[in-house]
């Protein structure tokens, strides 16, 4: 007999399970008509193509660039917060989707019974009882408040991963730009300390001019202020390059001049290839990260609504023992 109250009880209970509906609006991804591609690309170096941005520092064939986004990547701290931020996500959909499955608990106990006076007397006897049970429960999730908070979870995840995704671009950027501008520092150093030599020798020889009345006191001071003005600018650019360098230790999690000795050794500007695949629109915009993160947050804010809509109702729980 309890056999089969326990079947019909299942039969009940897949009956209102396959009546439960999901409320509030299903998402839909908004529907975007970018142009196939360029409508002008006047500079022959860019061609429309298909391209893959995903390490796209290679195209400079610079080893040091390329060991320097590695390090970033390893070390940056805002990274490894946009990285926790992920975990906490995956955390967060791991407990919700968790929600839609039964609970089970185990229970178990004994007991002993002793009787017929003392312990040894020829009456005496000695029972032990043990008793098991199990207990099953789980909320039905009548008008989808679960299903919608695990839509919620997984969109929030997906967003957290392309908030990681943002902060590398973006770190990515700043490493390179900044290996490029200590790089091309360097160079206006070597060419501004070779016009200093040449203004120099410019200076004597005017000088020696003056002195065998082939010049003028004017042309000597001419010189005197343009050498004045070239050393002027030595000391500028110094200062910047060494704020370079320590801005490029700190990209990569490390005290300001960990990278000086390293980087203050003269290399030349690494340069892109003469012609560059830039993509077409849509491609692009694909490939944003921030973009895919607001599309994530907005899927995110519409399973939200479903949530809102269910606790309007009435939330009731079934439970089902065994």
């Amino acid at each position: 007999m309890r056999t089969r109250n326990t079947f019909l009880n299942i039969i009940a209970l897949l009956f209102i399970i396959s009546g439960c509906t999901t409320v509030g609006p299903d998402y839909k991804a908004p529907e975007m008509q970018p142009p196939g591609e360029w409508q002008k690309t006047e500079d022959p170096s860019l061609k429309p193509d298909k391209t893959d941005i995903r390490e796209w520092w290679n195209i400079f064939d610079d080893p040091m660039l390329s060991r320097l986004i590695a390090m970033a990547a390893d070390s940056n701290h805002d990274l490894r917060i946009a990285v926790a931020r992920v975990n906490e996500a995956r955390a967060r959909l791991g407990v919700v989707s968790g929600q839609a499955a039964p609970v089970v608990n185990a229970v178990s106990g004994g007991t002993v019974d002793r009787a017929g006076g003392e312990t040894g007397a020829a009456n005496a006897f000695t029972r032990t009882r043990f008793s098991a049970g199990l207990d099953a429960s789980w909320e039905i999730d009548l008008f989808g408040r679960i299903s919608r908070s695990v839509e919620v979870e997984t969109a929030e995840f997906q967003a957290a991963s392309e908030d990681r995704n943002d902060v590398m671009v973006t770190m990515y950027a700043e490493v390179a730009r900044n290996y490029l501008e200590i790089r091309t520092l360097q160079a206006r150093l070597i060419s501004a300390n070779g016009n200093i030599a040449s203004q120099k020798d410019v200076l004597k020889l005017t000088k020696k001019r003056f002195e065998h009345g082939l010049g003028t006191a004017l042309d000597v001071a001419q010189a005197e202020r343009v050498l004045a003005s070239s050393e002027a600018a030595i000391p500028p650019l110094r200062i910047q390059l060494n704020q370079d360098i320590n801005t490029m230790g700190v990209l990569m999690g490390r005290a300001p001049g960990h990278l000086y000795e390293e980087l203050s050794k003269v290399s030349a500007i690494p340069l892109p290839p003469a012609s560059v695949a830039v993509g077409v629109p849509a491609d692009l915009l694909r490939q944003r990260p921030d973009i895919r993160k607001v599309e994530r947050q907005l899927a995110a804010q519409t399973a939200r609504i479903g949530i809102a809509t269910a606790d309007l109702f009435s939330s009731k729980s079934a439970n089902f023992r065994c």
